[in-house]
């Protein structure tokens, strides 16, 4: 990490705020930069230091598919660091891609609803046991599902009343981002959470 001590500090520091939780709560740190400039190597950094200090590490990539996307496949991905007995049934489900067994019938919008309120809570309470990292590689290429899944995550962890220990790690390829691509609107719109500082290409927002 040579000529990275920058941005190395600037994540030591969110880690730190993110496991304290009476300092302020949940971090999400969003690292930006050309293709090959070192940011998957930053980020294992990061990573590396986290589970070294007990951290509690979900981690998974956004892929580049010729055919489509696999809505949510990151997330679902980063659940692999539980087993089947410690994820709720509706999470165990939704990673099996399955539907939940018997019970009333539920609409898309409300079965979607329930998956993302279950994730949430998911990395809420786990974080009571230890402080919980959320890496989440490659977004320039996450799908629609994926982004807003991230987006609810990311703003519901910042509510004040939850003292959460989680740190949200996001990196992207700024190369690949057209001026109208609809992912640099979604990257715009996290970057305006409060209490934003920038790095030159490590990006660290306060969720509140």
């Amino acid at each position: 990490m040579v000529g990275r001590l920058a941005e190395t500090s600037a994540l030591d520091e969110a880690l730190r705020i993110s496991a304290e939780s009476s300092e302020g709560g949940p971090v999400a740190v969003v690292i930006a930069g050309d293709a090959g400039i070192g940011k998957s190597r930053l980020a294992a950094e990061m990573s590396g230091r986290a589970a070294a200090a007990g951290w509690l590490l979900l981690s998974a990539g956004c892929v580049d598919l010729a055919e489509g996307s696999v809505p949510y496949l990151p997330l679902v991905d980063a659940l692999r660091a539980f087993t089947a007995a410690e994820l709720p049934p509706v999470l165990e489900h939704w990673r099996r891609g399955e539907t939940e067994p018997a019970g009333p019938e539920l609409s898309p919008d409300m079965a979607r609803g329930r998956v993302y309120a279950a994730y949430l809570d998911l990395l809420r309470t786990r974080s009571d046991e230890a402080p919980l990292a959320l890496v989440v590689e490659d977004v320039h290429w996450a799908d629609r599902a994926t982004r807003d899944l991230l987006s609810y995550l990311i703003r519901g962890l910042g509510t004040p009343q939850f003292q959460a220990r989680v740190f949200v790690l996001l990196t992207y390829r700024s190369d690949e981002l057209t001026r109208t691509s609809p992912v640099r609107a979604w990257l715009t719109e996290l970057l305006r959470l409060p209490a934003c500082r920038d790095w030159t290409w490590v990006r660290w927002t306060r969720l509140r």
